[in-house]
């Protein structure tokens, strides 16, 4: 089973991402929207990938806010089969 044209929505700031890439079973994409560490990249099979290419034009290296962010995920093809996990690492600046 595989998933296609993935959209990740951040619903409480109207920001989204999109992609075409195609993932497999046991695939991950890993979007990391951290300011000078963008990137977007497909684990599979043990086989690190750039995938930065499968961007969708329009799309918004959005961050979360702070306080509650509601986000959704949809595909075109596969949606099923996804499962979506976020994770923040909190950047603290020193005085």
């Amino acid at each position: 089973d595989s998933a296609q044209g993935i959209t990740i929505t951040n619903e409480t700031t109207g920001e989204s991402f999109a992609t075409n890439q195609q993932l497999a079973e046991g695939d991950k994409m890993i979007l990391n929207t951290r300011r000078g560490e963008k990137s977007l990249t497909l684990v599979s099979g043990g086989t690190t990938t750039n995938i930065i290419n499968t961007m969708e034009p329009g799309s918004d290296w959005f961050a979360l806010i702070p306080g509650a962010n509601s986000i959704s995920y949809e595909a075109e093809q596969g949606g099923a089969n996804l499962t979506v996990r976020l994770t923040l690492q909190p950047i603290f600046e020193g005085v």
